[in-house]
């Protein structure tokens, strides 16, 4: 490849990166269709909700909670929107608000409508799980600039074979804009040798997180949600880490003394419980004795990354988990939605892969300052869920 298309490769990743960059965001509903209206359930996180302007502290939270989100998700009939009935006051329960409620429509309804989060710029997604004339569940995802599901002149059964497709777009969706998964998979190839390596290590971090995916998706094993994304964020920290320690066998003092800190903050955490912290720190030890030997080099990088995948995993759960998928479409979710995942993280390598080769070649000290980068927005993240 000549430089002149090289710098524009890099171009062009650059520019799609930063349309793509977005917060991730989810919510769910679950309709109940007659010929008269629906039965309406809509869950969304209390951290999604502070987005919207809704504090838990307010009197009036679950009226407010109530209200944005029967303004937002509105059934329709031929006529036009049905009317909302309220009912009893949200409900919270680990860190979710579920609100149930009646709507009540003219004629049969033939459409909904999602104007959450339309017109702040966040990429939000919300599930919408609908269930008719006792015919199997059918889910679409509706989005900010495509907030409408017409279903009239359709069965629910003819759009089932659109779910596969769904499911991989969502992926790739998450793992693009997952700026802490993003984040692990730059700091862990900055100082790769070559594409081979690159192409293993992505490798072990798919292993890693398919097999934890199918475990919380089954139920086999949920662990609590801040644990995990502070978990996530201590593996970008680590893997800093362990870069600085590869490029200055020097810093290992450094090193050590930060994951001290930093297993110290885990203790003092409401999040994360006792044994999860000894176990921890256990494992730090045995990994720093095992990183002192420079033979097990790239293999102990490998096993490290598809560890650290388990963790990442659970995070990318979190969004199927809260969709209360019936037994029989869990195989066809987990296919589409880890197949959009794993082509996300290599279009992601992909294009960040020439441009840090490119940053090698011009003299800079860029694989340093990716890595210090690293390690302080991962801190950030770390301490902010932790305490948050």
């Amino acid at each position: 490849m000549s430089r002149n298309n090289l710098w524009l490769a890099i171009a062009l990743c650059l520019w799609a990166s930063i349309t793509t960059a977005h917060t991730r965001s989810v919510s769910y509903s679950f309709w109940e269709i007659g010929d008269d209206g629906a039965r309406a359930r809509a869950t969304m996180s209390q951290l999604e909700l502070t987005r919207l302007g809704l504090a838990p502290e307010d009197p009036r939270y679950r009226d407010k909670v109530a209200q944005q989100l029967m303004q937002n998700l509105r059934l329709n009939d031929a006529g036009g929107p049905c009317t909302n009935e309220a009912g009893t006051p949200p409900e919270v329960r680990s860190g979710d608000v579920v609100h149930r409620w009646r709507v009540r429509c003219d004629g049969p309804p033939t459409s909904l409508s999602s104007t959450l989060f339309r017109g702040t710029g966040i990429a939000h997604a919300h599930f919408v799980t609908l269930t008719a004339d006792d015919r199997d569940p059918v889910t679409r995802i509706l989005t900010p600039d495509a907030g409408t599901w017409h279903w009239a002149g359709e069965t629910a059964n003819a759009t089932a074979p659109d779910r596969l497709g769904a499911f991989f777009s969502l992926g790739v969706t998450h793992i693009l804009s997952g700026w802490d998964h993003l984040a692990f998979l730059l700091v862990l190839v900055v100082i790769a040798a070559s594409l081979k390596e690159v192409a293993w290590l992505a490798t072990g971090f798919t292993l890693g997180h398919s097999l934890t995916l199918a475990i919380a998706v089954l139920g086999l094993a949920r662990p609590t949600a801040p644990a995990v994304e502070a978990f996530i964020a201590l593996s970008i920290v680590l893997v800093a880490l362990e870069n600085a320690y590869r490029l200055t066998p020097g810093s290992r003092a450094f090193a050590a003394g930060a994951v001290l800190v930093l297993i110290a903050l885990a203790l003092v955490s409401p999040v994360m419980p006792l044994l999860v912290v000894l176990g921890l720190a256990l494992f730090l030890y045995a990994y720093g004795r095992l990183l002192l030997d420079a033979r097990k080099g790239f293999r102990l990088r490998l096993a490290l990354t598809a560890a650290f995948g388990l963790f990442h995993g659970f995070g990318f759960a979190g969004v199927l988990d809260g969709m209360d998928l019936p037994a029989d479409r869990l195989a066809i979710s987990l296919l589409g939605f880890n197949a959009g995942v794993e082509v996300g993280q290599l279009l992601l390598l992909a294009c960040a892969w020439p441009i840090l080769l490119a940053l090698r070649g011009s003299g800079l000290p860029a694989t340093p300052a990716a890595t210090a980068a690293a390690a302080g927005i991962g801190t950030f993240w770390y301490i902010q869920r932790l305490f948050g």
